[in-house]
């Protein structure tokens, strides 16, 4: 399960960089496009994860 941990751990990372930039700069966020991407290709790699 290490794998599987592991994208956790990078979708949070992704998570919490798109919510700094978020608050710290609004005027060049990329929005909720570029949190919908980090989320599906978490999810996308979860999936094959588990798969193996």
């Amino acid at each position: 399960h290490l794998i599987v941990d592991e994208i956790i751990l990078c979708a949070c990372e992704d998570f919490t960089f798109i919510y700094w930039q978020y608050i710290h700069q609004n005027e060049k966020f990329q929005g909720i496009k570029a949190l919908e991407f980090y989320y599906k290709r978490a999810l996308w790699h979860a999936e094959h994860a588990i798969k193996k």
